[in-house]
């Protein structure tokens, strides 16, 4: 595809939670040198992943999106726990579980798929899951994390997350390590009071 955007659709972490999350996935990676641990710039709590997208598409994306979220309170979560994908016996993404609202979570994300389909992207196959991915595994196995293993007992508390806008995001990649350049951003404005 010539001249296209890696695109997605995210809400922001905030520094002191991203901070907490990069010190843990530093200190456990140094560990292990299987997992390559995400830049805390980086990390973000992705809605939907557009992919290579036309640039000439690109830049209307964010004026339709401001119109398929409505209104809002924002949406109150809490950074907690940590898992692998796909699984323990080939894990490959080490990421950072999500408590509180998921359930307006979900419902936010399934209307940023519908505007998604309606923009012509494909429908993903997947269902919604609300993590954050902290780090990737490299070339090698890479150990689980004892917390990954152990249930809520050793769940990490990395702190709040609160989803008052969401963004639009296109992803530099190339040499050196990936940057994120927020397109669009759309508040979630709050609810009127009763």
């Amino acid at each position: 595809m010539t001249d296209a955007w890696r695109l997605f659709v995210a809400a922001a972490v905030p520094a002191a939670t991203r901070e907490a999350l990069w010190s843990w996935t530093r200190e456990w990676a140094g560990r292990d040198a299987g997992w390559r641990p995400v830049r805390p710039e980086n990390i973000h709590l992705t809605l939907r992943f557009l992919g290579d997208t036309p640039s000439s598409v690109a830049g209307h994306l964010g004026e339709t999106l401001a119109g398929a979220v409505p209104p809002e309170a924002p949406v109150a979560l809490r950074v907690r726990g940590v898992g692998v994908f796909p699984g323990a016996h080939r894990p490959r993404v080490l990421w950072a579980g999500l408590e509180g609202e998921l359930d307006r979570l979900v419902a936010l994300a399934q209307r940023i798929e519908e505007w998604a389909v309606a923009q012509g992207f494909r429908r993903n196959a997947r269902p919604f899951r609300a993590h954050m991915t902290v780090a990737r595994a490299g070339r090698g196995r890479a150990e689980v994390p004892e917390a990954a293993r152990a249930g809520t007992a050793l769940s990490p508390d990395f702190g709040p997350l609160i989803v008052d806008r969401i963004s639009l995001y296109r992803s530099h990649l190339g040499s050196g390590p990936p940057r994120h350049e927020a397109l669009a951003t759309i508040p979630l404005a709050e609810a009127a009071s009763t």
